[in-house]
């Protein structure tokens, strides 16, 4: 027997089934021991609590690492470690201090995220995705450890192109809580501001054709996001595939893999 132990997404209840990695524990059934860690899952006001003074994304990262580590340490199994979202940069800032030497006692079989914002260009399980997580790409990980990156290419969380403008404007695009202006409100609030920065660096790439291209795809990829639910609903679509090709949904991918490792 094995623990898995997930980090949901911002927002995303606590030990409920309902969320992207509870649903994926809820089809592992008693293969393994599922523990939910406990943490804020919050940026500010978007909280599972609705709480306009929420934790920052820092303390909901910090005290994210920290409950991670209380549970490796609790169980007498070997882990499994899954994060969704904001969920998987806490398991990326684990993993990052593990390479530095951190939590040496903290013993991991298998890493698997789902939509991670600090992806990697190229690391994508399932089907090839593209760019890398918004937030950047991750820092160094343990060597030799088996991990597994669930990527949706439309999605502009986990797969953005280098080129992508909303770089400039990630903060605002994850850390603003919808619930406090209407989606298209917040939507035409941000294709305003991006107005704004393109005017300013126009002088400067008038004659590539690359950043033209970039700044005329942008909407597209917030719309993606905040309409089209690329960054949640499509992980329970069947866009992906397993070892013997057969089309599964991102969730069932991920429920294969710490199978696999269980």
């Amino acid at each position: 027997m094995k623990t898995y132990l997930t980090v949901r997404g911002t927002g995303e209840k606590y030990n409920s089934t309902t969320t992207m990695l509870g649903h994926v524990a809820s089809l592992l059934g008693n293969q393994v021991e599922w523990v939910d860690v406990d943490y804020p899952a919050s940026i500010a006001v978007f909280n599972p609590h609705g709480d306009p003074a929420g934790p920052s994304e820092a303390q909901s990262r910090s005290t994210g690492v920290a409950n991670l580590v209380a549970e490796i340490r609790k169980t007498p199994h070997l882990v499994i470690i899954s994060g969704y979202s904001l969920g998987a940069l806490v398991i990326s800032d684990f993993l990052e201090a593990k390479a530095r030497g951190l939590y040496s006692d903290c013993l991991v079989s298998a890493v698997v995220n789902i939509a991670n914002p600090g992806r990697r260009a190229g690391q994508s399980y399932g089907r090839p995705s593209f760019g890398y997580g918004l937030d950047g790409q991750h820092k160094h990980w343990p060597s030799g450890l088996p991990t597994y990156e669930i990527a949706n290419p439309v999605d502009g969380i986990t797969s953005a192109p280098a080129s992508s403008p909303w770089r400039l404007l990630a903060d605002k695009i994850r850390h603003l809580s919808v619930s406090v202006q209407g989606l298209p409100d917040w939507f035409d609030d941000l294709i305003k501001q991006l107005d704004g920065v393109e005017e300013t660096q126009i002088p400067e790439h008038w004659t590539e054709p690359a950043f033209w291209q970039a700044w005329a795809e942008a909407p597209a990829w917030l719309r993606g996001y905040l309409f089209d639910h690329q960054h949640d609903v499509a992980y329970g679509e069947p866009r992906w595939f397993d070892t013997h090709g057969h089309a599964v949904t991102g969730q069932q991918l991920a429920a294969a893999v710490v199978r696999k490792h269980a």
